[in-house]
């Protein structure tokens, strides 16, 4: 499994890094979209970590292209906009899981632990009682 961290802030994509190292894992960290699209395509078995605020090509889009892979990968979307706004941005289709920022480190945690996590569909509880697609107390 590899994690793909998708983010153009630099310490958020820091702080991303240093918990998934701590974890053992070696992340595949891409500062755009381009970036991203530029690598092979993630496996089934990988997690996608995307900022939905990325410049150039948005985050919303990766997630859409990441969905419309014949295996795709779990996702997990992070912002720092309104659920309001975000309900508006994926109106027609299925909210990822999503992590507010500023993250929260249990938060995270829960992502990296449960390989369940960021699947379509999935809707086990968060240790703060919310759940995928919700952002709040993320």
């Amino acid at each position: 499994m590899t994690i793909h961290i998708l983010e153009d802030d630099t310490s958020v994509l820091d702080a991303l890094r240093v918990l998934v190292e701590l974890d053992g894992v070696r992340p595949a960290v891409h500062r755009s979209a381009e970036s991203f699209f530029r690598s092979p395509p993630p496996d089934r078995d990988d997690l996608v970590i995307v900022d939905v605020e990325l410049p150039g090509i948005g985050g919303v889009a990766v997630i859409r292209w990441l969905r419309r892979l014949q295996a795709p990968p779990r996702i997990v979307a992070i912002s720092a906009q309104s659920e309001h706004y975000l309900s508006r941005v994926f109106k027609r289709e299925p909210m990822p899981l999503m992590l507010q920022k500023p993250l929260r480190e249990d938060a995270l945690a829960a992502v990296f632990e449960d390989g369940r996590l960021g699947r379509e569909g999935h809707d086990a509880p968060l240790p703060d009682g919310s759940g995928p697609g919700r952002p709040d107390g993320m």
